[in-house]
């Protein structure tokens, strides 16, 4: 199979894969130690995704000490796809464009709306390249895609 085949094929399981889950599992370390957290996500192009983060919560002072973080974007199945990666987490400052991070959440995940109510952050990761599994198609080890930047 060409690369060019393939690369295709693994960019539209990453597009199908983040566009058929709302929620994914995110991964922070500070000073040694690793926490792990669900959020709620939406993607604003194929290697950024917003979120929002409790204001007090561990989660986003682990991202302000160390804005490197590690991503899963799966339903709970190894079967399943699933898609991993090391992003780059900038917290937005309030303004126009933390305001459309938070409409394309909402309009992506409806039920994320009451937790805005409570103060948060908003966030947006960037990926520099994706590491897609896919068992059921061979995918083992994942296939990555690298970003034009990487």
């Amino acid at each position: 199979m060409s690369v060019t085949v393939e690369r295709a094929q693994v960019e539209d399981k990453v597009r199908e894969t983040l566009a058929s889950h709302g929620s994914m599992f995110l991964a922070v370390c500070t000073d040694n130690v690793p926490w792990a957290s669900g959020v709620h996500f939406a993607e604003t192009g194929l290697y950024s995704l917003v979120l929002v983060l409790a204001r007090h919560g561990h989660t986003l002072q682990a991202v302000r000490a160390n804005p490197t973080v590690g991503l899963v974007v799966s339903s709970g199945t190894p079967f399943d796809p699933f898609l991993q990666a090391r992003a780059a987490a900038e917290i937005l400052p309030e303004g126009p464009e933390a305001d459309e991070a938070v409409r394309v959440l909402v309009a992506k995940v409806p039920s994320v709306e009451p937790f805005l109510s409570t103060p948060h952050a908003v966030v947006r990761l960037t990926i520099d390249r994706w590491q897609a599994t896919d068992v059921r198609n061979g995918w083992l080890p994942a296939r990555e895609l690298a970003g034009t930047g990487a």
